[in-house]
């Protein structure tokens, strides 16, 4: 039955035969009646809970320079398994480049392997740029986009940001053919998604203002007359990026197949991936919208540029921040005051402004748009609404016959609809979002439930459940559509999640542990089993179920999701390991309930792997989940540590699972143990998804998964210095110097050395000969603690305070910037 829990048909380690498992679709709006004088804030310190004591909120200690951190992430520092990680000596160290774990002579050997497997695209580690002398810059930019052509990462030749607007726009812009196909493409597959322009003025603008040569190869001339054309240009370069990037999968082996088709003009989809639209259309699109800014007038026209590098912003290849779009100059607060500026908080027929319908159709669906907008980034970020529903009286926008900002006027009608159903769901969840972001207040836990139980049903009515994505029933919606409920749904399920996650450790805390258990399991429900579907097979195979467009718009939601899985699955694996060494200190090792607790832990930790080798393929073409990557695996090894539960034996059992058998039962039948049916037959894809090894350290990898490691390595750390000293650079934000972040283990110079030096100190062969499959923690009375091992790499200012799964770092954290010309 599609929406089901995956139920196991092995017997139970013991004869439970009133083990009932539920199979109502993730028992969605079924909770429990809780205690009306339960009080909670969603930022309280649970500690203080079992003390009697006043309520107090609890101050989140992994920040360093982070404006927004996944709630997730704020959450594990009071989970009880978790916590363990962020009291171990509050930090430790991480490897970020690795082959600098090896001996000179394997690095050496593993950098020719690197080299014979990628040829010439083979991206050297910036020392080897910085000894072959001449422009880095340059240099870097080309190896870069050698190596990226196949996943859209690529760089314009001798592109300047200090060029004439002429002579930019020529470097940029393919030819006039490829222009229109790829304005044809977001016309009709990514409208959708942004429906805040209007077709036919955007075509009139692009031929007034670019003027091509007769035979449409060139840009001969550019016709700027106003602020308002620079706009136009900026989100026009903008939707071209967009279309481009839309072509790409996240498997470079498939994109390389399509590159090496023969493409023709009547073959769009081929041909315009044969011309790249790079990240320098951004960083002109940035330029032009800056200039197109006025201190004394908002135009409209700025606002839709500004909306769509947002858009762009939280979809981008090379975001170090993933999809949170708030500390750029683009946030949602500044796109709400320039809209109510412009009063689109009004509706259109109160205002003293004759305009044609058409017109007061567009107004009303930026005006919603930027509303979902705001919807979405509260609900990922847990951060207050900026555009409240009584502050506007805007109508929802209504579809007329013969009254389309779009030529397709079915596809027009669906969007509209569809625009309507995100707000009404988003809606519903409000009262819900308001308890979460209460800083002051006391809520009612029933309250909380209640809205749950609205929100969660409302949800399924409107968009189903994921796994209905995977089957015929939303097959009547336009393919753009159905991508686009997906992503809405997956968001929202994953909001409900996070509170799940909190009312768990609440009632954990409280030591009420039949509610601590039932919101565990509906975390679990709806992280492990619904959303199995987010895998590494899922990329193979998507284009069953979804067009081409669903990468590039659904990839940001599932490294948001990996990371989840990140934070819960291996809080939760640190707790199975603390109740098993609690059972063997009380010389319980035969019973039962350690042969449940092991098959728990060996699902748990099958399941999570999974997910993080999924976020490792995603870092070959996303910055973000390269950190993610490295933070998870630092996370992941650390947790399968003896040393790590080294404690007091009164301190672990804080962490213990206190559930009885049959509810442990209950959990191992609803983790996943394989992909979904539905997503079954994806080839020979092992070699791809980094399958070869069952451990995330890089240091376990072999053969072309090392290579692809070490290839990433280096494409990520010196396009991150190529961004923050290329001095035609202006679309990323320049971070600050490096002597502004002193950590714990890092030596503060005078100066920076351009090439650091590399000293490997830990021996390969050691390595090798001691990793192992599985490293699980042995049922033995804890050994005293032994002495950390010995860390080496290009300068003490590699060791870095490190928290838990925190993507708080940056590169220069790890590595001085050297000095590119």
């Amino acid at each position: 039955m599609v929406g089901s829990i995956p139920v196991s048909h092995t017997s139970p380690p013991t004869s439970l035969p009133s083990v009932v498992l539920e199979e109502n679709e993730y028992l969605i709006g079924v909770n429990p009646i809780v205690g009306m004088n339960d009080l909670i804030n969603f930022h309280m310190d649970f500690s203080e809970l079992p003390l009697g004591k006043d309520y107090k909120l609890k101050r989140f200690t992994g920040l360093k320079r982070t404006a927004r951190p996944l709630m997730f992430i704020v959450l594990s520092q009071q989970e009880p398994g978790a916590r363990l990680f962020w009291k171990y000596e509050e930090s430790c160290s991480m490897k970020l480049i690795t082959i600098t774990t090896f001996p000179k002579d394997m690095q050496q050997r593993t950098i020719e392997d690197v080299k014979r497997l990628f040829g010439e695209g083979y991206i050297p580690s910036f020392q080897e740029i910085a000894a072959a002398g001449g422009s880095l810059t340059k240099r870097t930019r080309k190896l870069i986009s050698q190596y990226g052509f196949p996943l859209a990462i690529t760089f314009t030749k001798d592109f300047h940001e200090s060029d004439p607007i002429l002579v930019s726009l020529r470097k940029v812009l393919p030819p006039k053919l490829l222009v229109v196909a790829l304005m044809r493409r977001f016309f009709r597959k990514l409208y959708a998604h942004y429906p805040i322009i209007d077709e036919s003025w955007t075509y009139a603008q692009i031929d007034r203002i670019v003027q091509y040569s007769p035979d449409g190869q060139v840009v001969d001339n550019v016709n700027l007359q106003n602020r308002e054309d620079l706009a136009v240009l900026a989100y026009v370069l903008i939707i071209l990026r967009l279309s481009y990037m839309s072509q790409f999968s996240n498997v470079r082996e498939q994109n390389e197949a399509k590159l090496r088709m023969m493409g023709t003009f009547a073959d769009e989809e081929h041909f315009s991936m044969q011309f790249p639209i790079t990240i320098d259309a951004i960083e002109l699109a940035s330029n032009f919208l800056q200039k197109a800014r006025s201190p004394l007038k908002t135009l409209f026209v700025v606002l839709q540029a500004s909306i769509f590098m947002c858009v762009y912003r939280s979809l981008a290849l090379e975001s170090e921040a993933g999809c949170n779009t708030m500390a750029t100059i683009e946030n949602c607060g500044n796109l709400t005051q320039m809209a109510i500026l412009l009063a689109l908080d009004r509706d259109p027929d109160s205002l003293w402004d004759p305009m044609d319908e058409r017109t007061k159709l567009l107004r009303r669906k930026v005006w919603y748009f930027l509303i979902t907008l705001d919807f979405n980034t509260a609900y990922i970020f847990f951060c207050p609404l900026t555009i409240r529903p009584h502050l506007y009286d805007t109508k929802l926008p209504e579809y007329k016959s013969g009254i389309s900002n779009i030529a397709d006027e079915q596809l027009e009608k669906q969007t509209i609809a569809s625009l309507e159903k995100i707000y009404q769901a988003q809606l519903k969840g409000q009262p819900l979002l308001e308890i979460c972001v209460d800083l002051q207040n006391l809520h009612k836990c029933s309250d909380m439930v209640q809205c749950l139980n609205d929100f969660e049903s409302n949800l399924r009515n409107l968009f189903g459940v994921v796994p209905d994505y995977f089957t015929d029933k939303y097959s009547n919606l336009h393919p753009s559509i159905k991508v686009l409920h997906f992503r809405v749904l997956s968001t929202l399920r994953l909001f409900i999640a996070t509170i799940y996650y909190f009312l768990h450790m609440y009632y954990k805390y409280k030591g009420e542990h039949s509610y601590d258990f039932y919101f565990f399991r509906k975390m679990i429900l709806i992280v492990f089993s619904e959303m199995n579907y987010f895998c590494s097979e899922l990329f193979f195979v998507c284009d069953r179920f979804f067009d081409d467009t669903f990468t590039m718009t659904v990839s940001p939601i599932i490294l948001f999701y990996t990371h989840i899985v990140a934070v819960s699955g291996l809080g939760f694996a640190i707790r199975l390991n603390c109740s098993l060494i609690v059972l063997n200190n009380e010389n319980d090792t035969s019973s039962s309930l350690v042969a449940s607790l092991k098959a728990l832990e060996s699902k748990n930790e099958l399941f999570v792997l999974r997910k993080l080798k999924l976020n490792k393929l995603l870092s070959e073409r996303y910055f973000y989940a390269w950190k993610t990557t490295k933070s998870n695996s630092f996370g992941y090894n650390m947790v399968y540590q003896t040393k790590l539960y080294n404690a007091e034996i009164e301190l672990l059992k804080k962490a213990n699972i206190t559930w009885t058998e049959r509810q442990q039962y209950e959990l191992e039948n609803i983790i996943p143990t394989d992909i979904p049916a539905a997503l079954g037959d994806p080839g020979d894809i092992g070699h791809l998804c980094y399958y070869s090894n069952r451990s995330i350290d890089d240091a376990d990898f072999r053969g072309s998964d090392l290579a692809k490691t070490v290839q990433t390595d280096n494409l990520w750390i010196n396009f991150n210095y190529l961004i923050d000293v290329d001095p035609y650079s202006t679309a990323f934000p320049k971070r600050l110097p490096f002597d502004n972040f002193p950590f714990k283990n890092a030596v503060k110079e005078s100066g920076r050395p351009a090439t650091p030096k590399s000293e490997a100190t830990s021996s390969y062969t050691d390595v090798t000969s001691q990793a192992q499959p599985e490293q699980k923690v042995p049922l033995v009375q804890p050994s005293p603690l032994d002495p950390p091992p010995i860390l080496g790499g290009a300068t003490p200012n590699e060791l870095l305070d490190f928290n838990l799964f925190s993507t708080d770092w940056t590169i220069e954290d790890f590595y001085p910037l050297p000095n590119y010309e």
